[in-house]
């Protein structure tokens, strides 16, 4: 389906492919956890793996803002740094493996 709809397969790259298929392969695995609903030894646990994470959901945005915020400023310290290139030569006593 992804390569119909990017128009062929001269347009997608291997790369590309392999990051769709394990969204894909990711999202066949929630689709699963889905219909196990169905059965009814899995539905108490499935219902209370949706409750859990609807109880977590409010934690989760203000735990995902404090991260960007601590992201973005070591983003901004390290658009000062200069390029560092290490050459082995300057360090002769570290044993290159």
């Amino acid at each position: 389906m992804a390569v119909n709809v990017y128009g062929g397969e001269h347009l997608l790259d291997k790369e590309t492919a392999a990051k769709m298929a394990s969204v894909v392969a990711m999202l066949l695995w929630v689709g699963l956890f889905y219909w196990l609903r169905l059965f009814e030894s899995f539905s108490m646990y499935i219902y209370l793996i949706l409750k859990t994470l609807s109880d977590v959901k409010a934690f989760m945005v203000l735990y995902f803002i404090i991260l960007l915020c601590f992201t973005n400023g070591l983003f901004i310290l390290d658009l000062k740094q200069e390029e560092y290139e290490f050459v082995w030569e300057d360090y002769p006593d570290i044993p290159n493996l």
